[in-house]
């Protein structure tokens, strides 16, 4: 009887996983993507326009194009980027509701994890 409790319950985290990905192109020719995972465990989800460029090393966005934007959403954690003054970009993260410095350590440790979220799905899907 426990195993089918446990298969049952497996089986339910399993079939509520929702996965999914889109991508269109405005009128000015930006891509527009998304991507979002919602599972027992997860919530994640990240939007973006237009394609930013990063540092060698892949921990810094070192421009934002445009009308470019990314919403960055894992749990109780959101990063939004804009375009700032020049090419530089502005970044606002959050934690829990809670405004996180993006050059403290913290910041700089959970825009590590979106930079390279971001990466990918730009890569993945140009």
């Amino acid at each position: 009887m426990k195993r089918i409790a446990v298969l049952m319950a497996l089986a339910i985290a399993f079939f509520s996983c929702n996965s999914r990905y889109e991508q269109e192109n405005d009128d000015k020719g930006n891509i527009m993507r998304k991507t979002s995972e919602k599972t027992p465990f997860t919530n994640y989800s990240l939007e973006m326009r237009g394609n930013f460029d990063y540092s060698e090393d892949g921990v810094q966005i070192t421009g934002v194009p445009e009308g470019g934007y990314a919403n960055y959403s894992y749990n109780d954690i959101e990063i939004e980027v804009r375009k700032g003054k020049g090419n530089a970009p502005e970044i606002s993260i959050y934690e829990k509701g809670e405004k996180v410095a993006p050059e403290s350590e913290k910041g700089r440790d959970l825009l590590e994890d979106a930079i390279g979220r971001m990466q990918d799905l730009q890569e993945r899907y140009e």
